[in-house]
């Protein structure tokens, strides 16, 4: 069978962040069209414990949406969750550490509910006995410290933590986690994102996960979304050709989204441009060209304070250098590597000594 999972959420009302609730809609929709009966909610479901979910309730519990069971622990913004505050069916809240088991065939889930003052170990203690290795699946909320350095921006610091050890001495088959926003992957341990960008530093497209209990593989659905974040840095060298390379840079960096012509239409951007140039005001008019389709976040506009003018030939001759040599470089993806930008950028300050 398959499972959807999916987290942090972040549900406030409708008024005041409908594109959340359109988010989860749109999950549940996209669940039952692949006939998925169970979805989980690693935490933060909701932006924070409130009195009165009546909202959350009418969603569940509209004709399109039947027939889905919704399985939620609570997280670090809703450690106040309890079943006595809903009254739809197919909503299930677990509050203690719970072993879900959804087929007779199937590995059943741990469902492990945020808990301000302990570890993921800690609370695995009270119930490894019943696991057999490599026959269960943990569902968490909290950081994972043992191979992905992902933080929370927002919130500083380690949440229930997880640990490698704490994986190697209980042996789940897989690990889900919330609390993390973006979804940086381990070959173990799968963070479900956030399925909403919430502010400009949630960017890019957004997914739920499907799980696949008789295979164990595992897909990442699209989120049909309101709006995708993109927060830019445009890198500007002052060579002969500086507005085209500008003109490439921009486009290469919208291509590099992957969005669809409907997606880009929904896309809010801050855009930064740093580097040196020799005519500040052509190279701004280049970026308003370019990314005019794109309305900036809080209308802040193009930020080219960043940018400044040299005429000096001597330095631009090294640029020039400079950028043949970076682009021929063979640059292995990673998230603790820096992007070839980030390498230009550091040598145009000890270029020009900014």
């Amino acid at each position: 069978m398959k499972v959807a999972l999916t987290a942090d959420v972040h549900l406030t009302s409708k008024k005041d962040h409908p594109e959340r609730f359109n988010a989860f809609s749109d999950i549940l929709g996209q669940t039952k069209a692949l006939g998925i009966e169970h979805l989980i909610v690693a935490g933060d479901l909701f932006d924070q414990s409130l009195k009165n979910y009546a909202e959350f309730d009418a969603l569940c519990k509209l004709k399109k949406h039947q027939g889905i069971q919704l399985h939620i622990i609570p997280g670090n913004h809703d450690p106040d969750l309890t079943p006595s505050q809903f009254v739809s069916e197919n909503v299930h809240i677990y509050t203690e550490p719970t072993l879900l088991k959804l087929d007779p065939s199937s590995f059943p889930f741990l469902l492990l509910p945020y808990q301000p003052s302990r570890s993921m170990g800690e609370a695995l203690e009270g119930v490894s006995a019943q696991l057999s290795p490599r026959e269960w699946l943990l569902v968490g909320h909290g950081n994972f410290s043992g191979g992905l350095q992902a933080q929370n921006p927002l919130e500083p610091g380690f949440y229930m933590p997880l640990t490698s050890k704490d994986i190697e001495r209980n042996q789940p088959r897989e690990v889900f986690l919330g609390h993390i926003h973006d979804s940086p992957d381990h070959p173990r341990v799968h963070y479900c994102g956030s399925p909403c960008g919430l502010d400009i530093n949630e960017t890019g497209k957004r997914y739920f996960l499907v799980y696949d209990t008789e295979d164990h593989s595992m897909e990442k659905i699209p989120v049909n979304v309101d709006r995708i974040f993109m927060d830019e840095t445009i890198v500007v060298l002052p060579t002969e050709d500086e507005l085209a390379f500008v003109r490439q840079g921009c486009r290469e960096r919208i291509e590099a989204w992957g969005l669809s012509q409907g997606e880009l239409a929904r896309v809010i951007l801050r855009i930064h441009a740093v580097g040196y140039c020799s005519d500040k005001a052509a190279v701004d008019r280049v970026l308003k060209e370019i990314f005019s389709p794109f309305p900036t976040w809080k209308e802040e506009g193009i930020d080219i304070s960043g940018v400044f003018v040299s005429d000096d030939r001597d330095r631009q001759h090294i640029c020039e250098q400079v950028r043949e040599r970076v682009n021929a470089l063979v640059w292995a993806d990673g998230a603790d590597e820096p992007t070839k930008d980030e390498i230009l950028t550091e040598a145009l300050h000890l270029i020009y000594g900014g």
